[in-house]
């Protein structure tokens, strides 16, 4: 009797056992779905594939998995956010990376995604990608920046996009001068997206997966602004520099960066989670 009750708890506990791992593998392919072979498809690199124009997973080089032909100056490599070595783009004074004439990159609509490790700077601005003619003006295109703060529990970056004569701007810590209730705390990675819409003129910015802002942009509060302008003059894209040579406060990113994409669409906001959970490290 005491056998077979034995043999019964013991059918139960194997039944539910059983039934907690199919469902484990359930809420795994949610995330992970599995191609031909059983592999791990990571959800980040089934975001938008017709739409990404630029993809550099910075494993030991610099190349784009897009196929753009790249060259720089002075770029080394450092650990990732899974701590791997030689796996992230470790910036410096002097470093960055370039593509020369990328007219996938002369976009009307954008968003870009990067890991991103620095550390507090006191003043001046490290710039992290630009897209601009640097004879024009230091921001006549687009780009990511960081620029220093005085706030000893955050980190500043900001993007910025021209049309036509119009600059607009994106803080990640301030709201037109309001400080945001966020924390960006140096020497630990983050996960940035900026997204710009040319048919809504909404601007998205989203850390870690969560949404920091979203706005639509006007001028003279009704008129949109409608696609990026990348200047027809203006030629290489850059990682890490701004070409603009004028002004002093310009600098080299010198933080770490990884697994920068750019697409010529806004993505979502889901979408953007999809990236950030595929990336994210654990």
């Amino acid at each position: 009797m005491i056998m077979k009750a034995f043999t019964y708890f013991f059918g139960i506990v194997m039944a539910i056992a059983v039934s907690l791992a199919a469902c484990s593998k359930d809420d795994d392919n949610d995330i992970n779905d599995n191609d031909d072979n059983g592999n791990d498809i990571n959800p980040a690199d089934t975001v938008a594939i017709a739409n990404l124009v630029a993809y550099f997973p910075f494993d030991g080089d610099i190349s784009d998995e897009m196929g753009h032909e790249t060259s720089g100056e002075n770029y080394n490599f450092t650990f990732d956010r899974y701590t791997e070595p030689n796996s992230a783009y470790k910036g410096s004074t002097n470093a960055y990376i370039m593509i020369e004439d990328p007219e996938a990159l002369r976009l009307s609509s954008l968003t870009f995604s990067m890991w991103l490790r620095a550390q507090q700077m006191p003043g001046g601005t490290n710039f992290i990608i630009t897209f601009i003619d640097p004879d024009m003006d230091w921001n006549a295109g687009y780009g990511f920046w960081q620029e220093g703060s005085q706030r000893g529990d955050t980190l500043r970056y900001k993007a910025f996009t021209r049309h036509h004569q119009s600059d607009i701007f994106l803080w990640t810590d301030t709201d037109w001068g309001e400080l945001r209730d966020v924390f960006f705390p140096p020497a630990r990675w983050f996960h940035f997206v900026y997204t710009y819409d040319e048919h809504t003129s909404i601007r998205e910015l989203f850390m870690d997966g969560m949404k920091l802002a979203s706005d639509t942009v006007f001028v003279d509060e009704d008129t949109p602004l409608g696609p990026i302008t990348v200047p027809e003059s203006a030629t290489t894209f850059y990682i890490g520099k701004n070409p603009n040579e004028v002004h002093e406060w310009i600098g080299n990113y010198e933080g770490d960066l990884d697994d920068l994409r750019i697409y010529n669409i806004a993505l979502t906001e889901e979408q953007v989670g999809w990236i950030y959970e595929g990336e994210k490290p654990f």
